[in-house]
């Protein structure tokens, strides 16, 4: 060999070297170990682009966009799109790109990725998943429509999945929806017993109640909805009280996801538990019946839910699942009713509201704020004070903090009243909640550090949210996110300020 060649050889495999430990360095283990030791004023989306621009583990980025996503979801879809515009060819990038996309959006660039590279997986994965809400009836009228027309383009994608990726539930899971979907019964059971036998992940009471429902055994999807959330009282998951509506939201479930909508609705008209009867009910109600084509039957419960005290008219002219009415002659009526029922109602949904008013010592705490100002709630007596215990990786808080935002900036009085945010069980560094806030504008006060609080005031899920009055006492609370709070918010404060007890 000669001498050049020799030198050739040794830089090639010296390069050889630098890539791999390059490679090597960019592992799950490696991500833990930074985010751990990250200073607290270092530059976080630095970090994240640099990890999402060289790791090789698809499951790893995936991570890091959970975690960018929460704290700057626009700058984070922004790096992908370059990324992928950049190199239109990979399979990767066009996956990490088109997960946060519209479904038009999934589905051409998850189509690309398996014409890119057949044996990519997450390619089959970004198709398949896509049409999850279309197999449970939860997409709204246009993109149930949308999707509908694309299947026969992609049906073949979801078995080749699961050959592609036989560890990943997912994909089995999407399978099953597809042929329960498709009114292939046989198949699906076949598939549900062979991955009983197996022990397989995927393979949940939910997949078992929406198999008997599709099957028409309505009464053994009902028995195990019970059995479930006996299960989940058993495991303190919920409490005793909530049992009832637990198993109720189970059956009702499977029932959607088999496709069944006289039965939804026998379901909720055959109930008695009175507090099944609610505007929010009927509401949710007349949403699924139009998903299922059924606008006579949304015409009437709509108008049952503003009978009931549903007087959300921003809602009804905006939801999607609705939208197909809009052009149903009882439309205007529709908005009308409501708008008269928000004008003359307010008595109605005021007294609803107080009736949920309570008392309990409000715990003491003192926090610090972004600056590192000290906050100490036994401080603020003589205010009213409302707590918004959330965190970045939370869906329902980021679904709760823009109503409390808009209540906060147009709503709130000038004085005496005052809006925390308090970060609670968050994942990862310090950085997150602060760039949260940077990136939204939000005008809650943001205060760090609240996993004590959050145990001390009997929080076991976010949002919570409360209501403090001048004199230290919880008078109100909302545990989850339901859009009524949009209501609730300034009869709370109404009533706290104007009623100090």
């Amino acid at each position: 060999m000669k001498l050049r060649s020799v030198f050739v050889v040794l830089a090639l495999l010296a390069l050889a070297l630098i890539a791999t430990a390059a490679d090597n360095t960019y592992t799950k283990s490696n991500y833990d170990k930074a985010m751990k030791e990250l200073a607290p004023n270092a530059d976080l989306l630095a970090l994240y682009q640099d990890w999402c621009s060289h790791a090789e583990d698809v499951e790893l980025v995936r991570r890091i966009q959970g975690d960018w996503f929460g704290v700057d979801s626009a700058g984070m879809v922004d790096f992908f799109k370059k990324q992928y515009e950049q190199n239109p060819k990979s399979a990767r990038w066009a996956y990490f790109y088109g997960r946060f996309g519209t479904n038009t959006q999934k589905l051409e660039l998850g189509r690309k990725a398996i014409a890119d590279d057949p044996r990519f997986a997450y390619g089959y994965r970004l198709v398949t998943v896509t049409y999850k809400p279309l197999f449970e009836h939860t997409a709204s009228p246009k993109d149930q429509s949308y999707l509908e027309g694309e299947l026969p383009k992609d049906a073949a994608f979801f078995s080749q999945y699961t050959k592609l990726a036989p560890q990943d539930d997912i994909a089995p899971g999407v399978l099953f929806g597809y042929l329960v979907y498709g009114k292939k019964l046989d198949d699906a059971k076949a598939m549900l017993d062979q991955a009983q036998k197996d022990s397989a992940g995927w393979v949940g009471p939910g997949s078992k109640m929406t198999l008997f429902a599709a099957q028409g055994d309505f009464n053994a999807a009902g028995v195990l909805a019970e059995k479930e959330a006996d299960a989940m009282v058993a495991a303190s998951r919920i409490t005793s009280a909530e049992q009832h509506e637990v198993a109720r939201d189970l059956y009702m479930d499977a029932v959607r996801s088999a496709g069944n909508y006289q039965k939804l609705m026998e379901k909720i008209v055959a109930s008695s538990d009175l507090n099944d009867h609610t505007g929010e009910t009927y509401y949710n109600l007349g949403c699924d019946a139009v998903r299922f084509g059924q606008k006579k039957d949304a015409v009437a419960d709509l108008n049952t839910a503003i009978d009931k005290g549903f007087v959300d008219t921003d809602r009804l002219k905006n939801d999607p699942d609705i939208e197909p009415l809009h052009s149903d002659p009882a439309w205007k009526d529709i908005l009308a009713k409501a708008g008269a029922a928000a004008a003359t109602g307010a008595d109605k949904v005021r007294g609803d509201v107080l009736k949920e008013k309570i008392s309990k010592d409000a715990p003491d705490w003192t926090l610090t704020d972004v600056n590192g100002k000290t906050v100490k709630l036994s401080d603020l007596r003589g205010q009213v004070v409302l707590l918004d215990f959330w965190a970045t990786w939370c869906n329902p808080c980021r679904m709760a903090m823009p109503i409390l935002d808009q209540y906060t900036k147009t709503q709130k009085p000038k004085d005496g009243v005052r809006v925390f945010s308090i970060n609670t069980w968050e994942r990862g560094p310090v950085q997150k909640p602060r760039i949260f806030f940077n990136k939204t504008g939000y005008a809650m006060e943001l205060l760090m550090g609240g996993d004590d609080v959050a145990k001390a005031y009997g929080v076991n899920g976010i949002p919570y949210l409360c209501a403090i009055d001048k004199n230290g006492k919880i008078r109100y609370e909302e545990r989850g996110y339901e859009p009524s709070l949009k209501q609730k918010l300034p009869l709370w404060v109404e009533d706290l300020t104007q009623n100090p007890q």
